[in-house]
């Protein structure tokens, strides 16, 4: 497979000189001598990530969490030399998609977490820079936390920190990857009474507290997992190639 088929489609796909806004340069940041057999995906560009392409044989990484940052030159020593250096060594290809992927309306981390838990969308919120990045699901009947936690702890991840502010009882369910929390007044003026996302904050516990509004953590890692997987997984099937995910939790 010539990579350039790959990079079409993802430049089509998710459109990354579109998102001028975001902080991390996305799209295609190294290129390869121009052929790809086996695609890496992953949330992060810890070091780690790079040697674990190395050995799978990857020749084409994706991740979600950028290498390099719009407004920042750095110098190509240390760590970053390491990064570049198997990449270039190796003939790896790197591909970043950052809010590309958290607005995506196919391969977003939300959309792929409502779709784990067989939940349907039924609306945006969560302003960030004119794009809503939070889904949010209604329930015909309301349906006790206890019963969505069981269903997390399944579908998810087990490591969940839980705010159960307000009664037992939820009607609807926001869901924003990573740091979500961020957002929970927009949750709130959307009528959401519980909000799943990765990160917690110490200083907004009693605005939600205040807000009746529960709250599920999952973990940054764990809700960002999913979308750059399903990418993967997508680009195997129709291109006919292989893909690993490559899993380095950070227990965040």
């Amino acid at each position: 497979m010539k990579n350039h088929e790959i990079i079409n489609y993802l430049n089509n796909e998710f459109m990354p000189e579109t998102f001028s806004f975001d902080y991390a340069l996305n799209g295609l940041i190294v290129k390869n001598s121009g052929k790809i057999s086996k695609i890496g995906t992953a949330v992060d560009t810890g070091v780690e990530t790079f040697y674990e392409a190395k050995k799978h044989g990857v020749d084409f990484l994706m991740t979600h969490h950028g290498l390099l940052l719009k407004e920042k030159s750095v110098p190509i020593i240390d760590t970053m030399y390491e990064k570049i250096k198997v990449l270039i060594k190796n003939d790896i290809a790197y591909y970043s998609i950052h809010i590309p992927l958290d607005t995506n309306k196919t391969f977003s981390n939300n959309q792929a977490i409502l779709d784990k838990l067989r939940w349907e969308l039924f609306g945006s919120f969560g302003n960030y820079n004119g794009i809503d990045i939070g889904l949010y699901t209604d329930f015909s009947e309301a349906i006790n936390i206890e019963d969505i936690i069981e269903k997390i702890e399944e579908k998810i991840t087990k490591k969940i920190r839980i705010w159960a502010f307000g009664d037992y009882m939820v009607n609807r369910v926001g869901i924003i990857s990573g740091n979500g929390i961020n957002h929970l007044e927009e949750a709130y003026n959307n009528n959401i009474d519980l909000l799943i996302t990765g990160e917690f904050s110490h200083k907004m516990y009693w605005k939600a507290y205040e807000m009746g509004i529960k709250c599920i953590f999952c973990g940054h890692y764990a809700t960002e997992t999913f979308g750059i997987r399903k990418v993967g997984d997508y680009l195997a099937e129709n291109f006919n190639l292989e893909h690993i995910f490559i899993d380095l939790p950070t227990g965040t």
